[in-house]
């Protein structure tokens, strides 16, 4: 940390010293709210500084500022839009943030945008029931369905679908999935429930 200090002392206005300065206070475990205040510095000097940003949006996370954790999530997938790595460990970051509801408009337009990828599928069908946003739920779980080998051999998928349905006021599509269900997994008693 010391050099990196230095290093911001020997040149205030520059951002590399700083980014140094942001990863060795993140390796050592600094408090968040030290770590937040290297990282405004690194954004007051670029705005799109990706190591900032992260260790920005982390802090805030930590800090439960859900709101601007948001905000700079958001913006390090704007650094990279073709990167779809970056792209799910901003969408897992949001739910596990509690920023699903910000996070749905990005994982929908990353889907779209990369049709091929299973990955952004099932973050999009995770993002859609958490958010109950239960028209895309439904959509997603039925592509799921037909496309994804692992969703057809997890009861949970079935309840979560027959669920949406049913919450989406179309209970014969809801009994006909929860059917198929419990053919498929006879010993779990939630979608005999269902």
């Amino acid at each position: 940390q010391q050099m990196a200090r230095d290093a911001v002392n020997a040149y205030p206005p520059g951002v590399i010293g700083r980014v140094c300065l942001l990863w060795a206070l993140r390796a050592n475990i600094s408090p968040a709210n030290e770590v937040l205040d290297v990282a405004r510095e690194v954004l007051k000097v670029d705005s799109m500084n990706a190591h900032a940003l992260e260790a920005g949006a982390i802090a805030l996370d930590s800090l439960r500022q859900r709101d601007e954790a948001a905000r700079l999530w958001l913006r390090l997938a704007q650094t990279d839009t073709g990167n779809l790595e970056l792209t799910e460990r901003v969408v897992w970051s949001m739910i596990f943030g509690g920023n699903t509801r910000k996070a749905e408009p990005l994982i929908v337009s990353a889907r779209e945008a990369h049709p091929e990828s299973m990955t952004l599928l099932r973050l999009r069908w995770r993002v859609a029931f958490e958010n109950k946003s239960w028209p895309l739920a439904i959509r997603t779980g039925v592509t799921l369905l037909a496309t994804d080998s692992a969703a057809k051999t997890a009861s949970l998928f079935f309840l979560r679908l027959a669920s949406s349905y049913r919450a989406n006021g179309q209970t014969y599509k809801a009994m006909e999935i929860a059917s198929r269900g419990v053919d498929l997994f006879p010993g779990d008693p939630r979608l005999y429930t269902l």
